[in-house]
């Protein structure tokens, strides 16, 4: 257990815990529900290291689409959902 920070370490290296962080409390909670402080401890990171990587939130949010974008490039077509555009617009009025 990490003692300093009162949980366990996680694996991974720290930006890929922010997007797996960010991910799962986007989806969980819708982006305007969701903080710095809830993804720094979800993470197991400082503040201070989660805007290093992403100097605000939308910063996070483009990184978490892409990579999610990227898992569906790999796919094969018959792989692949019909979206639901109803999420790609929401996230393009934040933008």
């Amino acid at each position: 257990m990490n003692q300093r920070l009162g949980r366990q370490s996680k694996e991974g290296s720290p930006q890929e815990r922010m997007l797996a962080a960010g991910r799962k409390l986007f989806f969980e909670r819708g982006f305007q529900n969701v903080s710095t402080d809830m993804i720094a401890k979800e993470a197991s990171v400082s503040k201070g290291s989660l805007y290093k990587y992403y100097p605000n939130m939308a910063g996070l949010l483009k990184e978490v689409t892409r990579a999610e974008a990227s898992h569906f490039q790999a796919a094969e077509p018959e792989q692949v959902p019909t979206p639901d555009w109803t999420c790609f617009i929401k996230v393009e009025s934040v933008f």
